[in-house]
């Protein structure tokens, strides 16, 4: 019983510092190390510290959802849609609410993606909500924070607030409909995006997104904004 005891003692000191492990002296990581080889528990530390590790691997990007602009006409009677948009990333997805009878339509809602390579696709659909039907699709685009993580490599401090750090112009090569400036606000950069829908005849989206601790992200250099 004394044994289980300092096992449950020693398995909470070592959860409590174990965020500290790589910073401790050689000697001291050796001796977490043999701490992990005696605790059992079906893995239970192992997994915590797992979780722990790939919480430091993964960015958090925010995805602001503003509006979308002049979306496609599904509903030919009222000569609108009811539009929402899905945002996925591997094996994450996120919906936006429905807008109903609105081509034009005000979403402004926010939604936060774990990201742990900037290659990972981040796909964004717009569809018709159909009460009766399967719905339709209204088009969809990438989203590529590529020249963002370009921003936060250049590893810029101190700069007014407003300041244009990189103006993204459309091409080829993304989903843009027009510049896409990337903007310094308080130690943060922000990027503002309007992407034009693909596989449809028109619309446009309008989005902002911002990543947070993007150290450990596939693809970052030595600096990260947290």
């Amino acid at each position: 019983m004394e044994e289980e005891k300092v096992k449950l003692l020693l398995y909470e000191d070592y959860l409590q510092f174990y965020k500290y492990y790589k910073s401790l002296p050689l000697f001291r990581c050796l001796y977490f190390d043999s701490l992990l080889k005696i605790f059992d528990d079906k893995g239970k530390c192992s997994r915590a510290c797992e979780d722990f590790e790939m919480s430091n691997r993964t960015g958090l990007l925010r995805i602001r959802l503003l509006r979308g602009i002049n979306l496609a006409i599904r509903d030919a009677p009222t000569r609108s849609s009811d539009p929402y948009v899905v945002i996925s990333t591997a094996n994450q997805k996120f919906k936006s609410r429905v807008v109903k009878k609105n081509c034009n339509p005000q979403w402004n809602e926010e939604f936060t993606l774990s990201i742990t390579d900037i290659n990972t696709p981040i796909k964004l659909a717009v569809f018709d909500k159909d009460r009766f039907t399967k719905d339709d699709g209204m088009g969809d685009a990438e989203i590529d924070i590529k020249p963002y993580i370009e921003c936060l490599n250049m590893g810029l401090e101190s700069l007014p607030k407003g300041c244009v750090v990189k103006r993204v112009q459309p091409s080829r090569s993304n989903n843009l409909a027009d510049e896409s400036p990337c903007v310094w606000n308080d130690g943060k950069i922000i990027q503002d995006m309007t992407l034009r829908l693909q596989n449809v005849e028109c619309g446009e989206i309008a989005i902002q997104i911002q990543l947070f601790n993007a150290s450990g992200i596939k693809g970052m250099r030595t600096y990260s904004l947290s």
